[in-house]
Order: structure tokens, then sequence, then C-alpha cells
């Protein structure tokens, strides 16, 4: 399909530079590309070569959508932070239809108050070293499960899994000591409450927060008749397989914690330094 904006030497035809929208259409789909696929790859050096340099050419209010796109295409966005930054360019157009526009807002709006209704525990009190990061991480999850359907099954739920991984992983990495963290990691793995006495009182505190999210969890699911799922993770049969470490769960740890390293670098320092010096060198 690609080829059809193409010439008869194999270029991309010049015609498509006065076709801006045109231009921004394809600019999109090229993103779509996998690797290999090398027309797309033109497509891409071909359209942001010429964005670039028509956008001091343009109106206004098409400058700011060139910008945009080439700042953050939609394949690389939120869908919801797309479709708002697209109404305040739509907004901006002499043709746009009101009443559409204003059936577009409602949406965002009615949706957007279904997110901030998403509550978790606060640590920050209780664990000064914790990081608050809460909007960070609902943003993970709404990248993925943005549909309002998935508001209390998939984005509550992993909302609250993301958020205590990352605090026991600040933990392991930054404040336990190897003596506490093996009683932590015993405690864990025994998940009893008589575990709880030799712990450290913050480690209490994370453990009985870890306790209370898998009972959240529970609570959320039986809302949708699901609770039932929960126990899978209790059988013997589940802990052997994930113990086993087969290649899906060994590639997606792995692919996990390069880039919380790689994101967490310039945070943790020294600490997590010669990982990243082992993948970048």
């Amino acid at each position: 399909m690609v080829n059809h904006f193409k010439d008869h030497t194999g270029k991309f035809a010049e015609s498509l530079i006065s076709n801006v929208k045109g231009m921004l259409t394809l600019y999109e789909a090229a993103h779509f590309g996998l690797n290999g696929e090398d027309i797309l790859d033109q497509a891409l050096e071909f359209c942001s070569t010429h964005l670039k340099s028509i956008v001091g050419h343009v109106s206004s209010s098409l400058a700011t959508q060139i910008n945009e796109t080439l700042n953050m295409p939609l394949r690389k966005s939120f869908n919801r932070l797309g479709a708002k930054k697209f109404m305040s360019m739509y907004q901006q157009e002499e043709s746009h239809n009101e009443i559409l526009l204003k059936f577009a807002k409602l949406d965002f709006n009615m949706l957007q108050k279904m997110h901030r209704k998403v509550g978790l525990q606060d640590f920050g009190n209780k664990l000064p070293f914790a990081r608050d990061r809460v909007v960070e991480y609902y943003f993970w999850i709404l990248s993925v499960f943005f549909e309002p359907q998935y508001s209390l099954a998939i984005r509550r739920i992993l909302t609250k899994v993301i958020a205590m991984t990352s605090i026991i992983d600040d933990i392991y990495d930054i404040y336990g000591t190897l003596d506490d963290l093996q009683l932590f990691t015993d405690a864990i793995q025994r998940w009893e409450p008589c575990a709880l006495e030799k712990l450290r009182p913050y480690m209490r505190i994370c453990y009985q927060a870890l306790s209370d999210v898998y009972a959240e969890i529970e609570d959320d699911m039986k809302i949708l008749g699901t609770s039932y799922r929960v126990h899978y993770a209790k059988e013997e049969e589940i802990i052997e397989w994930v113990s086993s470490e087969p290649l899906i769960v060994r590639a997606s740890s792995a692919i996990c914690r390069l880039m919380d390293d790689m994101v967490g670098h310039g945070i943790k320092g020294s600490i997590i330094g010669p990982k990243v010096a082992a993948f970048h060198p």
C-alpha cells in the first residue's frame, strides 16, 4: 500500500510535501512497522524530514499538530492523553464540529473521573524511604488497559501489585541489610502470621501491606465473580511451574529488570551502575 506514495523512480512523490495531513497520517502509520520493513523506515525518514522543514510555514494550529506528532506519535503515546491533545488541536480548526467536540470532551471527563477513584494505601509516613509513585504506576497500567471496562479488574489490581513490587524492590536494593532481607524472604515464603515476630518494624508494615493487597485483590475479584482465580496462585503446581523458570518468566523478568535499572540509574546511582555498564559499554 505504501508503494502507492512513490513515483516511477522508486522515491516518495514530491507531491506529498504539499499534503501535510497526508504526511502526518503516513508518519503515524510508519511507526507500526516491524523490523525488516524498509519501506516504512523510508516513509518515516521522508515524512520526518519534510514535516520539520515546513513547520514554520503553516498555520499555528497545524504547526502545533506537527510538533506534537513528531515529539510523541500515537504509537508511543497514551490513548487518552493523545485524545486530550487532539481535542485541543481540533478545537483550533475552523471547520471543527462543535457537537462532536462537546461529546469528545464529555467522554474524556467521564473516564477521567473514573480513573481518579482508584485509591491506594499511603506508605509515606510509615515507610519514609518508599517513593511516592502511585500516579506513575497507574499510568503504566493505563497505557495498556485504558478501556472503561477494565477499571476494577485490571487497572486497580495491577496498580497495587506494581506499587508493592516497587516498595519491596527498594527494600532489597537500598534499605535492607542482608540478614534482614533473609528473614523477610523467609517470612514471605512461609506466609504465616507468626513469621512477623523476627522482622524489623518497617518490614512488618510491608509484609502486612502485601498480605492486605492480596486480600483486596480477592475482594475486588469477588465483585466480578472471579475470586476463585486467586487461589491458583497458592497451588503447588503453579509454584513449581514458576520456580522452574520457564522461558516466558525468565525473558519477561530480564527485560523488566534491565529497563528498571536503566531508568533508575540516576536515582540509585552507584548501586546499580555496574549492571547498566554491563549492558552498555
